[in-house]
């Protein structure tokens, strides 16, 4: 959390999901951002990650924007949900921006 502005929002969403509040940001920036979160977890040595099942924790991340994927707060959820299991259908570890076609193939089984 150092790195977030006096801005932005990080809240837990519900169960492992968290929210990242980016206003103020241009898409292409967030992208960014949340790459560089995904990638300072992924170097971090939590204590005793050890015994997480793939040894490491991860984060998955989906990243969608106003007004560009979506004209309301149900709608920008919706679409960063998407790109979400899009990410987690990549193999995790990732932050996946959205877009229709992608995020509509994570969600085909």
């Amino acid at each position: 959390l150092a790195s977030v502005r006096h801005c932005d929002i990080v809240a837990r969403y519900g169960g492992e999901e968290f929210i990242v509040l980016l206003p103020e940001t241009a898409r292409n920036s967030a992208r960014t951002m949340i790459t560089r979160l995904v990638e300072s977890v992924a170097a971090f040595a939590f204590p005793g990650e050890d015994v997480f099942p793939s040894g490491r924790l991860t984060v998955s991340a989906g990243v969608a924007a106003l007004p560009q994927d979506a004209r309301t707060a149900e709608d920008l959820i919706a679409c960063a949900d998407s790109a979400l299991y899009a990410a987690k259908a990549a193999g995790k570890n990732v932050a996946i921006i959205y877009d229709t076609e992608t995020c509509e193939r994570a969600k085909t089984p």
